[in-house]
């Protein structure tokens, strides 16, 4: 039972801060109106405090605004307290990256809080029940998003004190119709001194599980570093698609924060990542990204960072991501001679001396698989699993774990290309997957391991040929190597040298190219440029990069084109 006077107390607070304009105070009927008296169908989400319901509410302006109505349950862990917390928090503070409050409703028993609607809803939606596919980017910007969030809850801008937020998961995290993160729910939140970073706020333990500090749930002494950690756990969700708990794995992998940091520490950080963005990632972003959110879950507070250092690393993270995605946009052009350049040197300069270990060269991201592991892969190379043979020997089918890339039975997981080499032609091949390793490029096809037993070797790739361009499932072309011994030989293009008569190219285009309005134009634009990159004269050629722009030109107007008609 509330005292009396906490009651009077609160209800004073509570005018006080709609005559400052703070919020609005609304009135029960006008909740009940606008939520059809409580209907479960307008219900959007369900949480701690009680349901949520998406609803129009006339503002101070008349109009209607999409707005999200908090109920408070009765039943409820939450309550008048956390009610009261929510309200003067954000009334007192605003942010892009922090949820707003529009109102408020006290009617007796009735406690509702009144919110702008976030369309997108949380992360935790996202990653664990749509299965939304958001890319490495959307996810470091939401990162970036939330961690100024709670940067500027922790240094109290505008105000004397700052907020230790309490509750910080992805379920609190939530995204505007652009994608913007906004942190949210600051029932259990606790005010501190901002002069005092290191400074604790003794209470009851209260948070969730998978998410708390764990001398915050020893000592039940509260810091800023609390948040700090349970922000850890939210950035290591975001890298790995996985829940901060999940019992759908072994016993000891349950808790995401001991998996995640035993791979830190075993620099596996490939391991990590979650299978919709790998190959999305920057090595160095990645190094940059694991590392903070590391940081932030070292068990001692001290050695973990400030939501503003945060805050510079993951920027960082982005400034590296960038770079690496205007690096792989040139490298597309120029990066894979330029890598072959160096291994053509590299082996031309160590032809009379001893080799260096291949196993030893590899990075130990590349898994050594042994042959009964390729068996169990390909079923035993069953002529079933037979894609294609050539002079380098056969291409079998098989079938990963997504999660170990261990070889798997069933027909699901991940797909892959397994090259079964005849014996004489492995020595090539490990020069071909030196580059491939190194080269990290979307459009270049990734070698997930290798297999060599006697005179058996194999090598796993990520890819289901026009012969050297292979296509994944999206149709996104790679690039691969199957020439053979890509050493001390000359590589020319088949065809004659020289320009063609324009009703040549014409003639010669494929009649569903030809004979498509839409596609004629582009098609012919593609043909002149294939014909200046085979001009007998070699400073006549555009090079790799030019050719890059001009189609990507053809590519824009294509699109127009289509845009136009309404195709």
């Amino acid at each position: 039972m509330i005292p009396a006077a906490t009651l009077i107390a609160d209800e004073h607070k509570l005018y006080s801060l709609a005559a400052e304009r703070s919020c609005r105070r609304f009135s029960l009927a006008e909740i009940q109106s606008a939520t059809l008296n409580f209907d479960d169908q307008l219900v959007i989400g369900k949480g701690g405090f009680g349901k949520v319901y998406k609803a129009y509410l006339h503002g101070n302006t008349g109009t209607p605004a999409l707005v999200a109505i908090k109920r408070l349950d009765s039943f409820s862990s939450q309550g008048p307290n956390e009610f009261m917390t929510e309200i003067e928090m954000l009334s007192k503070f605003r942010h892009c990256n922090l949820v707003s409050l529009i109102g408020y409703c006290s009617d007796g028993d009735e406690k509702i809080l009144v919110y702008e609607y976030m369309p997108n809803g949380t992360i935790e939606h996202h990653l664990h029940k749509a299965r939304t596919p958001l890319s490495w980017m959307d996810r470091l910007k939401i990162s970036i998003g939330a961690a100024r969030g709670l940067d500027y809850l922790h240094t109290g801008v505008d105000t004397q004190h700052g907020v230790i937020h309490r509750d910080v998961k992805s379920s609190n995290i939530l995204l505007d119709e652009n994608w913007a993160a906004k942190i949210s729910d600051f029932g259990l939140s606790k005010i501190g001194p901002t002069d005092q970073p290191s400074s604790c706020v003794s209470t009851l333990v209260k948070g969730t599980f998978g998410y708390l500090d764990p001398e915050y749930s020893m000592t039940g002494h509260l810091t800023r570093k609390s948040d700090v950690y349970a922000f850890g756990v939210v950035l290591f969700e975001l890298l790995s698609g996985r829940r901060a708990v999940d019992r759908s794995f072994d016993e000891d992998e349950w808790g995401l924060v001991k998996w995640a940091q035993q791979r830190v520490k075993e620099r596996r950080l490939d391991q990590i990542v979650c299978s919709q963005i790998s190959g999305q990632i920057s090595p160095k972003c990645l190094k940059e990204f694991a590392q903070i959110a590391d940081r932030c879950l070292r068990s001692s507070r001290r050695d973990r960072p400030t939501m503003a250092e945060v805050v510079v690393a993951l920027q960082l993270s982005m400034v590296l991501q960038q770079q690496f995605i205007t690096s792989t946009q040139l490298a597309g052009a120029m990066g894979f001679t330029n890598i072959m350049q160096k291994y053509l040197v590299f082996r031309t300069s160590r032809d009379n001396e001893h080799s260096v270990d291949f196993e030893q060269s590899m990075s130990q991201e590349v898994r050594i698989y042994s042959y009964s592991e390729m068996e169990v892969a390909t079923r035993n190379f069953s002529s079933e699993m037979l894609l294609g043979s050539g002079d380098f020997g056969e291409v079998f089918r098989g079938w990963l774990d997504k999660k170990t890339y261990k070889p798997s039975k069933l027909d699901s997981g991940l797909a892959v290309a397994v090259r079964r080499l005849f014996s004489n032609k492995f020595e090539p091949h490990k020069l071909k997957m030196k580059v491939l390793e190194e080269f990290k490029d979307a459009n270049v096809v990734k070698v997930l391991g290798y297999c060599i037993e006697g005179d058996s070797a194999q090598l796993a790739d990520c890819s289901l040929q026009m012969h050297n361009i292979l296509l994944d499932k999206l149709l996104t072309g790679k690039m691969i190597d199957d020439s053979g011994d890509l050493i001390g030989t000359t590589h020319r293009l088949p065809g004659e040298y020289g320009f063609v008569s324009m009703q040549s190219i014409y003639s010669s285009l494929d009649d569903r190219l030809r004979l498509n309005f839409l596609m004629r134009r582009p098609a012919f634009q593609l043909a002149l440029l294939a014909q200046k990159c085979v001009v007998e004269e070699l400073w006549l050629r555009p090079t790799l990069e030019s050719a890059l722009e001009e189609v990507e030109e053809i590519y824009a107007i294509m699109l127009k084109s289509e845009n136009s008609t309404g195709n």
